[in-house]
């Protein structure tokens, strides 16, 4: 072999060896930037392929998902109607009251939970981005000029292959930042005064909404959904009179909530 080498190696005419001295050495030359690509290829090729796996694993796992919600779903209507065997008689109107509520209550700790999500990974994302440029990129940079050292490129050159993210992304993750906490603020209200009398209803009746269409009556509703969140939050220390209160004025919402909540549902 190493003889077919130097054959191959003084077939090239001495203007041809790039300042080569043997075989390897030329090889090297010509054959360095064929395997670095070849090297690329094959990483971007075993990436996807894994994320093909993954699809397939997904998709082997639909069937389970489907009888888990199927169990879940029969699982919840059991306890639905085992607590309708425990209501007295003539609560009956309080109960349903009480599952409209638990179901305001629910939506809103939904929202909640979006918007508190949402902005921990925004925070998450700006320290990444962080991250990125004080620490990735200049490393990134170094070990690229530490690599291509041969190039003979000058530092202020050098500079211009810093990595960094196309576009202004510090002001729009400060956008969304500031969106999604002031969301989560809507939802969350604020906690009512403490009751002092019980014959004042703790949340006070709501105007008809304006004009006849669906937009008053959301903004309508999610004004109660946010009071009832600022009450019964799990966050809120409210007192026995405080859920006394909030019963008799409940009582007052009841037919109004019912109207308003109707025609969203649909």
């Amino acid at each position: 072999m190493r003889e077919i080498e130097r054959v191959i190696f003084e077939a090239h005419p001495l203007a041809d060896r790039d300042g080569a001295v043997d075989f390897d050495e030329l090889l090297e030359i010509r054959a360095t930037r064929f395997r670095e690509a070849r090297a690329r290829e094959e990483d971007a090729l075993a990436s996807l392929s894994e994320r093909i796996g993954t699809e397939l694993e997904k998709q082997t796992l639909i069937d389970t998902l489907k009888k888990h919600i199927v169990e879940k779903t029969k699982l919840v209507a059991g306890y639905t109607t085992d607590r309708s065997r425990l209501v007295a008689k003539g609560s009956e109107v309080r109960v349903t009251r009480l599952g409209a509520l638990t179901a305001a209550a629910e939506k809103v700790r939904g929202y909640l939970r979006l918007f508190i999500a949402q902005e921990q990974s925004l925070l998450a994302l700006g320290d990444e981005v962080e991250n990125f440029r004080k620490h990735q990129a200049p490393e990134t940079l170094r070990r690229t000029q530490e690599k291509y050292k041969p190039s003979g490129l000058k530092p202020d050159a050098w500079a211009n292959f810093l990595l960094d993210y196309k576009g202004e992304v510090g002001s729009s993750l400060t956008e969304y930042l500031a969106r999604s906490r002031e969301n989560a603020k809507a939802w969350r209200g604020t906690p009512p005064l403490p009751a002092t009398d019980l014959s004042v209803a703790l949340i006070a009746d709501l105007p008809a909404p304006p004009g006849t269409g669906t937009l008053g009556q959301k903004a309508a509703v999610r004004r109660v959904l946010v009071e009832i969140w600022a009450v019964r939050g799990p966050k809120t220390d409210v007192s026995r009179a405080a859920d006394q209160q909030l019963g008799v004025a409940l009582n007052r919402q009841e037919g109004r909530t019912s109207r308003l909540l109707a025609p969203i549902g649909k």
